[in-house]
């Protein structure tokens, strides 16, 4: 698929995003917290494409404002990162 934003044209595949998607969260805690900034990305680019709206992506409580937090500040608790990857799991869903 090709789509354009600010007249230059990008590619991106469906199902290479749905396989990236499927990875993060088969992903070990240990495994997912080295791999923040490519899950931010995804999570970036997956919330554009499905058109998610900026409070769940940004607010205190949006994934991408959460993914954040884990990559700048750490976790603090297994309970949180828990709820931040359910967080991803849900807004970042491909069908």
């Amino acid at each position: 698929m090709i789509y354009v934003v600010e007249d230059t044209k990008y590619h991106f595949s469906y199902t290479e995003l749905k396989e990236d998607y499927i990875r993060y969260c088969s992903m070990a805690d240990e495994v997912f917290l080295k791999n923040i900034p490519a899950a931010l990305h995804c999570a970036c680019f997956i919330c554009y494409f499905k058109e998610v709206s900026t409070e769940a992506c940004l607010s205190d409580k949006g994934i991408i404002h959460e993914l954040i937090h884990l990559n700048h500040l750490g976790f603090t608790n297994n309970q949180e990162l828990a709820q931040i990857r359910k967080l991803f799991e849900t807004v970042c869903k491909l069908d």
